[in-house]
C-alpha cells in the first residue's frame, strides 16, 4: 500500500457537532466513495473482539475506547490496517469518526499512541477536532450527560476543568502528535448568523469538497442536542427508575427529546434563570481560561468573539454554586405534570418499542429519509435485549 493515502480521524470533542457529521457520513457514504473517501466505523466481531467496517449507511460514529467487555479498537493496529488494505486502489482518503478519541489524545494514552505510530507506516494521519468555548460546552455537556449522574451541576462541570478537559492548549506539548500525525483544532461557536457548520467546514475544508456534495444537510432534528436546562434539573432531583441505565444511555433519552411538546422545548428561551445561569459559566470560564484563550486565539488565528478571553475575568471568584442555585427553580404543575407523562411512558416501553417509537416520530417531523436507524442503534440494541437490561 501507497503511504501516500490519507487518514482523517475526527476526535470529537463531544458536544461540537460530532453526531451530525457522524450521520451525513452515513448519509454520503456511496457518493463519497465514488469520490475516494471511505469511511470506516468500528464493529463487533465474535466473542469480545472489536473489528472495522466499511460504512454503507447508518451512523459513523466509531467507539474510541472499549466499552461493554468489548476489546480496545484502537490498542491493535492489524485489524485497522487489514481493512484499509482492502479499500481498493480507488480509495485515496480513509475518514474515521470517534469522538472519545478527544479523551485519550489531550491525556496522552499510551496505547492510542501505539496505535497512530503502527498506522503512521502505512497512510498519513491527521486529527481534526472541533472545540467549542468552554461555557457552551459546560452547557451543553451538563444538558446531555451531567444531569443523569448525582453530581450537582457545579461540581460534574469543575471536574472537567480540574482534569483538563478544557484546556486546548494540550496539543502544543512535546509529544502530542504521535506517529508524526498533525493535529488541528477548529473552534465551533453560537455567533450572530448561528452556530458553525461543522459538516460544511469538514467537507470543504477538511476533504476539499465543493460545496455542491453538501446535498444532506444536518438540520436541528440530526443533531444531538440536550434537553432544556430546567427540564435536566427536574429529572437531575427526582431521577426516574429505568430511564437510562448510566449518562451515555441515550436510548431513552432521545425518545424523549422528540415527545416533548413545544412549550418543554422552547422554556429555556422563556426563563429567566436561563439567562443567568449563561452569564454565571461565561463569567466562570472567562476566570478559569480567559488567559489560555488569550494565547490559544492568538496561536490558532481565531475570532476572538464568543471566546471568554481575560478581559472578561473579573478576578474576584466567580461563585458556581450559583448555578446550582438556579437550577432549583422548578417547572410549573403542567409543565411537570407533561414531563412524568412522557417519563413514565417511556419506562414503560420495552426498548425495542421505544426505538419503534423513535423511528416513527423521526420519520413525522424530518420526513421518510430520516427513518433508518443506523446499524449502531441495531446492534445496542439486540445487545440490550439479548443481556436482559
Amino acid at each position: 500500500m501507497a503511504k501516500d493515502l490519507r487518514l482523517i480521524l475526527h476526535a470529537g470533542m463531544g458536544k461540537a457537532g460530532s453526531t451530525a457529521l457522524q450521520l451525513w457520513l452515513g448519509d454520503q457514504a456511496a457518493e463519497l466513495g465514488e469520490l475516494g473517501i471511505a469511511t470506516l466505523r468500528t464493529c463487533e466481531t465474535q466473542g469480545s473482539g472489536t473489528g472495522w467496517e466499511r460504512v454503507a449507511s447508518g451512523g459513523a460514529q466509531s467507539m474510541g475506547r472499549p466499552h461493554d467487555g468489548r476489546s480496545d479498537a484502537f490498542a491493535s493496529h492489524g485489524p485497522f490496517v487489514q481493512s484499509i488494505s482492502g479499500l481498493g486502489a480507488s480509495t485515496e482518503t480513509v475518514v474515521v469518526s470517534a469522538e472519545a478519541l478527544y479523551d485519550r489524545l489531550y491525556t496522552g494514552d499510551a496505547a492510542l499512541q501505539g496505535w497512530l505510530d503502527a498506522v503512521a507506516a502505512r497512510a498519513t494521519p491527521e486529527i481534526v477536532i472541533y472545540v467549542r468555548p468552554q461555557h457552551e460546552w459546560a452547557e451543553a455537556a451538563w444538558r446531555q450527560w451531567g444531569f443523569r449522574t448525582t453530581m450537582p451541576a457545579s461540581e460534574w462541570i469543575t471536574s472537567h476543568a480540574d482534569h483538563g478537559y478544557l484546556d486546548y492548549r494540550w496539543h502544543t506539548r512535546p509529544g502530542a502528535r504521535p506517529g508524526g500525525a498533525t493535529i488541528r483544532l477548529y473552534p465551533v461557536v453560537d455567533g450572530p448568523s448561528g452556530r458553525t457548520d461543522v459538516i460544511e467546514h469538514f467537507a470543504t475544508a477538511i476533504l476539499g469538497l465543493p460545496p455542491a456534495h453538501l446535498s444532506i444537510r444536518s438540520g436541528p432534528q440530526r443533531a444531538n442536542a440536550g434537553l432544556p436546562l430546567l427540564v435536566c434539573a427536574a429529572l437531575w432531583r427526582d431521577p426516574p427508575p429505568g430511564l437510562w441505565i448510566d449518562a451515555h444511555d441515550n436510548l431513552r433519552l432521545d425518545a424523549l427529546k422528540l415527545l416533548l411538546d413545544e412549550r418543554l422545548r422552547r422554556i429555556d428561551g422563556t426563563d429567566p434563570s436561563t439567562g443567568e445561569i449563561r452569564r454565571v459559566l461565561y463569567d466562570w470560564a472567562a476566570e478559569r481560561f480567559g488567559a489560555a484563550n488569550d494565547g490559544l486565539l492568538v496561536e490558532m488565528g481565531w475570532d476572538p468573539d464568543g471566546w471568554p478571553v481575560s478581559a472578561d475575568a473579573r478576578g474576584a471568584g466567580t461563585g458556581m454554586d450559583a448555578i446550582d442555585r438556579l437550577l432549583g427553580h422548578e417547572l410549573s404543575p403542567a409543565d411537570a405534570a407533561a414531563l412524568a407523562g412522557h417519563v413514565e411512558r417511556l419506562v414503560a416501553l420495552p426498548d425495542e418499542d421505544v426505538a419503534t417509537l423513535i423511528w416513527e416520530l423521526r420519520g413525522a417531523s424530518t420526513g421518510p429519509s430520516a427513518r433508518q436507524q443506523p446499524a449502531s442503534w441495531q446492534r445496542r440494541l439486540r445487545s440490550r435485549i439479548s443481556q436482559g437490561t
